[in-house]
């Protein structure tokens, strides 16, 4: 699957950074997995790439970066590869 959608504007982005502050935490991880997945199967810079780097901008605006690592984890379990050990330690609530 290639996606084709271009990447946002900044009115969207504006929008989507204000969506994910009304997420909660499963929502959130949930989102973020959605948008690093997508953002896998495109072969140039796309709105996934742009929502990968707004939800890695709210989990750090959170103070709750372990949130966007198991985003990631789910993501690349997902994807069929392993999660190693220290992506698991930092998917950890501290």
């Amino acid at each position: 699957m290639i996606l084709t959608e271009t990447a946002l504007s900044e009115e969207q982005k504006t929008a989507y950074a204000a969506h994910l502050i009304t997420l909660d935490e499963a929502a959130f991880v949930a989102e973020t997995a959605k948008q690093i997945l997508d953002a896998g199967y495109s072969r140039t810079h796309c709105a996934s790439d742009d929502r990968c780097t707004l939800c890695y901008n709210e989990a750090k605006r959170r103070d709750a970066m372990y949130l966007y690592q198991r985003g990631y984890n789910k993501a690349s379990r997902d994807a069929g590869i392993e999660v190693d050990h220290a992506d698991i330690e930092k998917a950890r609530k501290p």
